[in-house]
């Protein structure tokens, strides 16, 4: 993870969301992981310092043992097609994720929600730098 994220100038979050650079992680864990590391998603992976890719990469760890331990994200209803198939009981467990407009668990300040890539990303502006 180091080695491809310092030689990385893309945001970080589109080089989590890249799955030739990291597997399995998708929108909602990255931005999780990301808030959990205090990264803004904005932040180019080269102008990450050797501490805070030690922090991500707990973060990432810490988020996907959760999801395991919840049973994952992704609920499948076979009888509602159109349907949300996210969350349901545990949109609760999200902190920055899907919760735009609402104060960060940290320090209040709203979450916003940006775009990239045609992705929605959530983020706190004042605790992800």
């Amino acid at each position: 993870l180091t080695t491809r994220l310092r030689s990385s100038n893309v945001a970080i979050k589109l080089f989590l969301l890249d799955q030739t650079k990291v597997c399995g992680l998708g929108n909602i864990y990255s931005a999780e992981a990301l808030f959990l590391a205090g990264i803004s998603p904005l932040k180019a992976g080269a102008r990450l310092g050797p501490k805070r890719i030690g922090r991500l990469h707990r973060s990432i760890r810490d988020v996907l043992s959760e999801s395991l331990a919840i049973g994952g994200t992704v609920v499948v209803d076979p009888t509602n097609i159109g349907g949300n198939f996210y969350g349901t009981d545990t949109d609760a467990e999200w902190l920055v994720y899907d919760r735009e407009g609402l104060p960060c668990p940290r320090c209040s300040c709203a979450i916003v929600r940006i775009r990239q890539n045609g992705r929605s990303t959530y983020y706190c502006r004042k605790c992800q730098r």
